[in-house]
């Protein structure tokens, strides 16, 4: 069993990695600004007694220092060592790149960049400092490789967060930190975006399952992936596969 810190667990697909985590066994910390998505996320596995047990939710804000240092410090206190980190973290933003104003163009590099560097500020050093090390999966979409009309602040942050992560691998020895990244290239079928689905679209569960072979072995043989180096991305499937 390790111990898992999963950002934006609380999220769409955050919360289908805490899922299949739990499933393997895990236990995991899931930290969030919103009580009540905490509160749902806790009533999804309330009745799996051993499930619960090995969930701990977090109120707090992993955004700023002030607030990642504020939960670290509660992990260390009530949860003793981490083994892996899993920020899953980002949101969704419509509207022209010259449309965009510096104060939205602020708000949307605050939480799909800033929030991963943050985290990584405060994290990284608490599994690197033990003896046995860690592993950290950064959890991405295909927007960092692809400019998406009237979405352009969400590739352009995306493409920065996946160069954090490849900016982490290259300055920390992997004998002490593994750094990944998984980027799931479309869009994900997720409790909140059901409704919105397609066919081919990925299910957040098949996510969930991608992320629990990173953990276990540091790399995945889904064929529904592709890998480059510390890179692993998930393809969008072809019309009419179809999804479970």
């Amino acid at each position: 069993m390790k111990h898992i810190l999963v950002a934006g667990g609380a999220g769409g697909v955050g919360e289908a990695i805490v899922r299949a985590l739990l499933d393997a066994g895990h236990r995991i910390v899931v930290p969030s600004r919103s009580a009540a998505r905490l509160e749902r996320l806790r009533n999804d596995v309330a009745a799996d007694r051993q499930r619960s047990d090995r969930l701990i939710t977090i109120t707090g804000d992993i955004g700023t220092i002030g607030g990642a240092q504020a939960i670290r410090d509660r992990i260390a206190r009530d949860v003793g060592r981490l083994d892996v980190l899993i920020p899953s973290l980002g949101g969704w933003w419509e509207g022209g790149l010259l449309d965009a104003t510096p104060a939205v163009w602020d708000i949307v590099m605050d939480e799909m960049v800033r929030t991963h560097y943050v985290f990584a500020h405060v994290f990284v050093p608490v599994i690197r400092a033990q003896p046995e090390g860690g592993r950290y999966i950064g959890i991405g979409g295909g927007a960092a490789y692809h400019p998406i009309r009237n979405s352009s602040l969400v590739s352009i942050a995306g493409a920065a967060q996946l160069m954090l992560t490849r900016a982490l691998r290259q300055e920390i020895p992997e004998d002490a930190v593994d750094v990944l990244e998984l980027v799931v290239d479309g869009p994900v079928r997720t409790r909140d975006s059901e409704h919105l689905a397609g066919p081919d679209w990925l299910a957040a569960a098949e996510v969930g399952r991608i992320v629990v072979e990173l953990v276990a072995h540091g790399r995945t043989e889904d064929p529904s992936t592709r890998t480059s180096g510390p890179i692993v991305r998930m393809r969008p499937r072809e019309r009419g596969q179809g999804v479970t």
